[in-house]
Parts: structure tokens; sequence; C-alpha cells
């Protein structure tokens, strides 16, 4: 293994991201308001991986250490630092609502019983019914 920076941890965390990003994508996009959220969560992944190549070089399946730290992040209050202006806080407030709707849609087109199987696989945040928990 080489420093943070090094080839080998850069070329290992950039052979998952590009061999699976779909797949991961696919895995993030249902906590998130659309594909920008969703690829915003999968890069603090990486950043994250990039940032703890140890962590990640021994992690047994790199694929999922990426997934899960992507879900995390869609699951964080949006992301936001503890201490914000306004304007963030409205921001926050549309993407949680677009959120919702995500959730009230995968139940419309999904039935119920598979929006719910869907939230308790995934642990959100989001109950299936579009409230906070």
């Amino acid at each position: 293994m080489t420093t943070t920076t090094g080839t080998t941890d850069v070329e290992r965390v950039r052979r998952v991201y590009e061999d699976r990003h779909a797949a991961l994508l696919d895995q993030v996009r249902p906590l998130t308001a659309d594909d920008a959220e969703a690829e915003r969560c999968l890069q603090a992944a990486v950043r994250d991986a990039l940032g703890r190549p140890r962590a990640f070089a021994v992690a047994p399946d790199p694929e999922a250490w990426l997934r899960e730290r992507a879900q995390r992040a869609a699951r964080t209050v949006d992301g936001l630092p503890a201490a914000v202006g306004f304007d963030s806080l409205v921001e926050a407030a549309r993407r949680r609502a677009r959120r919702r709707t995500a959730w009230q849609l995968a139940a419309a087109v999904l039935g119920a019983a598979a929006a719910i199987t869907l939230f308790l696989v995934l642990g959100s945040q989001l109950d299936p019914t579009g409230g906070l928990l």
C-alpha cells in the first residue's frame, strides 16, 4: 500500500468506482431526490475512501464499503455542517421534501409492501409514508 494519494490506493478506488458506478448509483438513488444527489453521495464515499486508504484496502467487499458510505451520506441531514445559514436550511428542507416525494412515488408505483421492504433494506431515515423518523 502507498500513501493516501499514492497510485496503488487511487487506482484501487478508481477501479471499484468505475467498474461498479451504475450499480452503486442504483443502490443510492432511492435515498435521494435525483441522480445528481445520488452522484454527490457516491462522490462523498469516494472522498472518504481516498482519505482512509487503509480502511478501504482491508475491506472484504470494497463495493459494499463505498455503498454503505454513500447511503450514509444520503441519510445525513443533507450533509449539512452543524452551523449553516438560513438559505442552506431552506435548501435542505426542499431536498427532504423531494425525498419524501420519492418515497411516496415508490409506494404508488411499487405498492406499499414493496416500498416498506425497500425502506427496511436501505435503512433510510425517512419512513415509507414520507415522514421523518
